[in-house]
């Protein structure tokens, strides 16, 4: 997810469905979806341009991808003929830089002021047996860094198998002028793989994300817990690509989970205060924590979490000076508000007290953080002894077994997914031209469509990307016979379904 620079849309990349959606924020109590865009990629990455006119959208797949935001339409694609998981970042003077998965390389673009791509050149890491994981720009529009994955005891080493006390590098670069970069530094001793990375308001301090380890085992650990802990670490940046790692100064995290190509950990700073959200938390470690985000205070480097009414898979910050915001109020208790289960694996809900004070899951123990009646409110039910799919959930008569949220008891004394799609109103979830699907989703259905088009991400249908409607069936759009492509000099287009590819000439 990222924000526009005015601060009134934000641009959420939906993965598996192949969507970028623009949501306004405007106001930020309300936030409604201004529409989306389908991806001929499964889209992760979005960095928008500096004036806030075009994003550009990387993912699984081997397109980069241009948006107009005003437009919400695709304006150019990029064929680098590497099929993996990508991410990257755009320089305030157009510099476009990004780095694969796995390769020792980084591509440089220039974005143009029409929202066309031009591919600068690769830069080789291999000399430095460097491969990327990461890239931010600073304030300065200068300095770039680029952490590696790679330990750096053992080039090949993958942070699964970490040594006791790990050490990964970190790249400074230097953008020259636009499309042009270069090497300044290679910093080797970082302790932990660098998985995003945060400026303060002044571009003088890096405060990074370094992700732990899954050689520590399950994900959630207390505050002061040892191991391989996620860290939140600091630099300094004394000029443009002058870089220098303060070890002095970090925080340790709650999790210890791995870097992934699939975890999209976040970090946002503001003014003194560092906020990290895990979106793997969903999956690795999670039975006994509810939903949060760490809060670091950094003068202190204390750490504490912020509850969270779902799963934070992204965050994101909004250029704001001020918003306004309700005092909650209510009794810091854990009466109704003992950590469940969801019918979707993996997630949880409550877990917190409604004031948004304290808390009430298992874990609350190793943060200190339990409400002051947490024993007594959340103790009288065990898991273990709940049957035919039943967990403890928050009842009228207290905290016992029962059906998780989105499920209900059915005749043979087990759990089943609510009727939604058949209960009153369902027949209106899904456009006509889709079907309504009960599913452990939230919102507990899905819209499917037929095998000649895809979900619309919404409620409907609609043809794939780089196909058009023909009467009831959707066809693949010929952007060679139609005159729809831009290949450079020594190559021709090629039609493919979906899209086109440059292919050289035959000599």
């Amino acid at each position: 997810m990222v924000v526009t620079p005015d601060g009134k849309t934000a641009l959420i990349s939906a993965r598996k469905d192949r969507f970028v959606y623009f949501v306004d924020i405007s106001n930020p109590k309300e936030p409604s979806i201004k529409g989306n865009v389908l991806m001929p990629i499964n889209p992760s990455g979005i960095a928008i341009s500096a004036d806030g006119k075009y994003a550009v959208v990387i993912g699984y797949g081997q397109l980069v991808v241009v948006i107009d935001i005003e437009a919400m339409g695709v304006v150019d694609l990029f064929d680098l003929a590497k099929g993996n998981f990508s991410f990257g970042e755009i320089a305030p003077d157009g510099t476009v830089i990004i780095g694969y998965f796995n390769q020792k390389s980084i591509e440089v673009f220039v974005l143009s002021e029409n929202g066309k791509l031009t591919w600068s050149g690769s830069l080789d890491l291999t000399e430095h047996s460097f491969t990327p994981r990461d890239i931010a720009v600073a304030p300065d529009g200068k300095t770039v860094l680029v952490s590696g994955i790679a330990g750096v005891d053992s080039p090949t080493k993958h942070p699964s198998q970490a040594p006791v006390t790990p050490s990964y590098q970190l790249m400074v670069l230097e953008i020259t002028s636009p499309g042009e970069l270069e090497i300044k530094n290679v910093l080797p001793d970082i302790p932990r793989v660098v998985h995003s990375v945060a400026f303060d308001r002044a571009g003088r301090h890096a405060y990074m994300l370094g992700c732990g380890s899954i050689a520590g085992g399950s994900g959630n650990k207390g505050p002061e817990e040892e191991d391989v802990s996620s860290l939140l670490m600091v630099g300094n940046i004394e000029s443009p690509g002058v870089f220098t790692f303060d070890a002095s100064r970090h925080a340790k995290l709650q999790s210890n989970l791995p870097c992934l190509g699939l975890n999209f950990n976040s970090l946002v700073v503001r003014d003194d205060k560092a906020f990290v959200g895990y979106s793997l938390n969903v999956f690795v470690g999670h039975a006994n924590s509810a939903e949060f985000v760490s809060l670091v205070d950094l003068n202190t480097f204390v750490v504490k979490r912020v509850p969270a009414p779902g799963s934070v898979t992204s965050l994101a910050r909004v250029p704001l000076n001020t918003i306004p915001a309700n005092v909650l109020e209510g009794t810091a208790s854990c009466v109704g508000a003992c950590l469940e289960p969801f019918a979707i694996r993996g997630f949880n809900v409550a877990g917190f007290s409604h004031d948004q004070q304290c808390f009430c899951d298992a874990d609350c123990a190793l943060w200190g953080d339990c409400c002051d009646d947490y024993a007594d409110a959340c103790s009288g039910c065990d898991r273990m002894t709940c049957a035919g799919g039943a967990v403890c959930v928050n009842t009228s008569d207290g905290y016992q077994c029962g059906c998780p949220q989105g499920s209900h008891k059915n005749n043979e004394d087990g759990c089943e997914l609510d009727d939604v799609c058949g209960s009153e109103g369902g027949a209106d979830l899904c456009g006509p031209d889709a079907t309504c699907e009960n599913q452990p989703v939230f919102g507990g259905h899905i819209c499917s469509c037929g095998e000649d088009s895809v979900w619309d991400g919404i409620s409907g249908c609609m043809c794939d990307f780089g196909h058009e409607q023909h009467g009831d069936a959707c066809v693949d759009i010929d952007e060679c016979e139609r005159n729809l492509y831009d290949c450079p000099e020594g190559t021709t287009c090629v039609n493919i379904p979906g899209r086109y590819v440059c292919q050289p000439l035959e000599p």
